[in-house]
C-alpha cells in the first residue's frame, strides 16, 4: 500500500471523573492544560446558561465542555474543508446559539 491509501483515525476523550479532568479549570502554569487568564475563566463560567438540558452545569462541567469543543475544533482543522460535512461553527452551548439564531 501507499501512504495516501491509509485511513486516518483520530480518537480523543477523557474521563470527567479522573484526576486530570479536575485540572481543566486551571491555567497551564497552575497544572491545567489551557492558557487561561482570569477573564477567560470568568467568560467560561458565565457561559452555557441557556443550553437545552445543560443549563445547570457545575463550574468544572463548563470547563469540560470547553475542552470537548477544543477537541472538535482540532479535528475540524485537521481535515480538508471539502471533506468537512459539518456546517456548524461549533461552540454552540458556549455562545448560546442553537438552530442558527442568538
Amino acid at each position: 500500500g501507499y501512504f495516501e491509501s491509509l485511513r486516518q483515525v483520530i480518537l480523543m476523550g477523557f474521563d470527567p471523573n479522573s484526576e486530570g479532568a479536575r485540572s481543566f479549570d486551571r491555567d497551564i502554569a497552575d497544572g491545567g492544560i489551557l492558557l487561561l487568564d482570569n477573564d477567560d475563566k470568568a467568560s467560561i463560567l458565565a457561559s452555557m446558561n441557556t443550553a437545552e438540558g445543560r443549563a445547570n452545569l457545575t463550574p468544572i462541567q463548563k470547563f469540560h465542555d470547553i475542552i470537548s469543543y477544543q477537541f472538535e475544533f482540532g479535528y475540524d482543522l485537521a481535515i480538508a474543508p471539502e471533506l468537512n460535512v459539518s456546517r456548524s461553527p461549533g461552540f454552540e452551548s458556549v455562545l448560546g446559539i442553537f438552530g442558527g439564531s442568538v
